[in-house]
């Protein structure tokens, strides 16, 4: 029986016997200052939203500052994988051994 979740925009499907693809992302892999202005605008944003919703829930202005929200966190998310794609000098190399073990132990 196959199952579909979602988390943030994409779907996520689940079906026995079936391989998956897994994503990750080190610590430090992107540089701290890199995404800066993303993430200082989705703080922005959000306390705008908060704001908005105290005073009153059914303010039109939060669909709008919601809207803003997931187009600049959708440019977040790529830049970040761009930052991700470009960097070559990886501080990790996770073909070591003791790398694919600690790897295979968190699947697990």
């Amino acid at each position: 029986m196959k199952k579909e979740a979602y988390k943030h925009n994409l779907p996520h499907f689940q079906q026995p016997g079936q391989a998956y693809f897994v994503t990750w992302i080190l610590k430090d892999a992107v540089p701290l200052k890199a995404l800066k202005y993303y993430s200082h605008k989705l703080e922005q944003l959000k306390n705008q939203i908060e704001f908005y919703k105290q005073k009153n829930p059914d303010n039109p202005m939060i669909n709008e500052l919601k809207s803003q929200y997931y187009k600049v966190r959708k440019r977040y998310i790529n830049a970040y994988d761009a930052l991700l794609a470009k960097n070559l000098n990886n501080a990790i190399d996770l073909s070591k051994q003791e790398n694919l073990k600690i790897i295979t132990e968190a699947l697990h």
